[in-house]
This record gives structure tokens, sequence and C-alpha cells, in this order.
């Protein structure tokens, strides 16, 4: 972990800076920015609960603790289309 990786907290002897003066500008991983990290986690499980539910969308929001609209509400901004979970391009 490198410096630019570490949040550092103010020191007394700091004089008025703070947190996030010590932040790197610009918040990205190798892998992308947290919210980019975050939507790919979260398409990750909501098909991968879709499959365990055999397609079942009450049953995947049931699996994921979130109500059934929240689920039908996430898929839509995901562009998770209920009709492909279990083709090639979901597996």
């Amino acid at each position: 972990m490198n410096n630019n990786d570490m949040l550092s907290i103010p020191r007394p002897d700091m004089k008025g800076q703070n947190i996030a003066n010590s932040m790197p500008a610009s918040p990205q991983t190798a892998d992308g920015s947290l919210d980019q990290i975050l939507t790919r986690i979260e398409k990750r499980e909501i098909v991968a609960a879709l499959h365990r539910a055999d397609g079942q969308r009450t049953k995947a929001a049931r699996m994921l603790g979130i109500s059934r609209s929240r689920l039908y509400r996430r898929m839509e901004a995901l562009g998770i289309d209920p009709r492909m979970v279990g083709t090639p391009e979901f597996t």
C-alpha cells in the first residue's frame, strides 16, 4: 500500500487541515472508480441470485433481502433482462 491508498487522520499539529485535504485527488483503482466497482458487484449478485432462484424474481429478491419492486428497479437500472439470465452473456 502506498501513501495515495491511505487515509490520513489530521494530527493536532496540522492546524486547520482535514481528512479531505489529505486524500488522493482521483479516487481510482486499477478496476475503475468505486461506483463502477459497486455497480459490477451489484449486477453480479443480482444475476447470481436469479440463477439460484431459477429465474424467479420474487425468490431472488428474498435471497438478496430486498423487496421485489426494488429488485425490478435495480434490474432495469443495471440493464439486466430476466429473459437473458442463463444465457452465455450472464453465465
